[in-house]
């Protein structure tokens, strides 16, 4: 009963999280006709300037706010300098004229902060669990998300359909030339759509140890252990005798979205005072050269695709002879004990409590850097039947049939 809860507030929560991005998009294309490839394009300066303002103001709440106006100026100068001049045009020269801008605002954001990602601490009263019902804990972030999603969903509908400023856009997109020849502007009525739906590109989430914020083992208080500092990490290399530009090798793999992840490594390392080199193979090359008998490289840039049990996970990475605790690190005692808890209860509050020593202890003793999540979405028709997700990312099609 209680996964069941969580899965449909996740289920939920994720949704709508597409719902704060994909309702700008619509804005403009539903209202306006207007194709905008370059909306992901403003997402991902909405995200940057909330990375930065939240730096400059050291408050979540005002960098959120200020990233919002911020987008929305970009959206209404955008609209200004180059996007209105396009609205009479073809659907096919208004995706060309947007891919460019893509490419454009890719450049900018790799010019102004580089090609590393910026990190975005929650403020703590965001890390608290909060309980849904009884024995249900559900992360105040993701909370936050349902709530300002829903909020922006009802500000949209009651603003386009029953003020008379939504009255008027809907009346532009359907007869501009009509309604400007009433008397109103049309141009910067357009504008203010456009901006607004820029705006809402800029509403949107990060990554800490391994389990997801949405599990019910996610321990805040482990997420606070490793702030962002690139200074401190100088410091502590100093203190324990690196030099600055210490060299270190990592294996990784060739394919394109691994090399990708390398290059951001690379840079935010490098803030660090660490000058890593990828030695780059096939998965199976790589893997037998960290995990296998020759043990080379001082990690691995890898992917974990989780398991049913958070129990199995722990036990698979961070016992003593396990296969993937590639350099049979010395293993706590405490945490092999507290592994062994994890799975000799059914009681979850039990379970919760051993797995927070658990998780402690892996980030503690650095067994492993955890670095981000990736949520997969799979559409299918709805004549498909029998589909179901598998945690190891192998689905199985045995069981999948076409509804006639």
């Amino acid at each position: 009963m209680y996964l069941v809860v969580e899965q449909l507030l996740n289920g939920l929560q994720f949704g709508l999280l597409l719902f704060l991005l994909a309702a700008g998009l619509t804005l403009v294309f539903g209202i306006m006709d207007f194709v905008n490839l370059a909306h992901g394009s403003l997402y991902m300066m909405g995200a940057y300037f909330a990375a930065t303002f939240v730096a400059w103001t050291g408050s979540f709440v005002l960098g959120a706010l200020l990233a919002l106006g911020a987008t929305l100026l970009l959206g209404v100068a955008l609209e200004y300098v180059a996007l209105r001049h396009l609205y009479g045009r073809d659907h096919l020269d208004q995706v060309l004229a947007t891919f460019g801008l893509i490419l454009f605002f890719n450049d900018a954001v790799r010019l102004i902060w580089g090609p590393a990602g910026l990190a975005l601490p929650l403020p703590a009263w965001l890390t608290v669990p909060v309980q849904i019902v009884p024995g249900v804990y559900y992360p105040a972030y993701r909370l936050m998300i349902i709530v300002v999603a829903l909020a922006v969903a009802a500000l949209l509908y009651l603003v386009v359909m029953r003020t008379r400023v939504g009255m008027l856009i809907r009346a532009g997109a359907s007869n501009r030339e009509m309604i400007g020849a009433l008397g109103i502007n049309i141009k910067l009525l357009f504008t203010l759509v456009f901006g607004l739906g820029a705006a809402l590109a800029g509403l949107a989430e990060p990554a800490y140890m391994n389990l997801p914020k949405s599990h019910w083992a996610y321990d805040a208080e482990v997420a606070k252990l490793y702030p962002y500092d690139p200074d401190k990490a100088r410091k502590l290399l100093a203190e324990a005798g690196f030099k600055e530009g210490t060299a270190i090798e990592i294996g990784g793999y060739t394919d394109q979205d691994s090399v990708q992840r390398e290059e951001i490594l690379i840079e935010q390392l490098r803030k660090a005072g660490i000058n890593v080199k990828f030695v780059n193979g096939t998965v199976a090359e790589a893997s037998a050269a960290f995990f296998g008998a020759e043990k080379k490289g001082a990690g691995l840039l890898s992917a974990w695709t989780g398991r049913p049990d958070p129990s199995l996970t722990y036990s698979l990475m961070f016992t003593k002879d396990a296969y993937y605790n590639a350099g049979r690190a010395p293993v706590p005692p405490e945490l092999e004990a507290a592994i062994k808890e994890s799975r000799a209860s059914e009681d979850i509050e039990v379970r919760r409590k051993a797995f927070s020593t658990v998780q402690r202890l892996v980030m503690e003793n650095a067994l492993v850097v955890p670095l981000a999540f990736q949520f997969e979405l799979v559409a299918m028709n709805k004549k498909v039947q029998g589909y179901r997700p598998n945690l190891l990312g192998k689905p199985k099609y045995d069981d999948v049939w076409l509804e006639s």
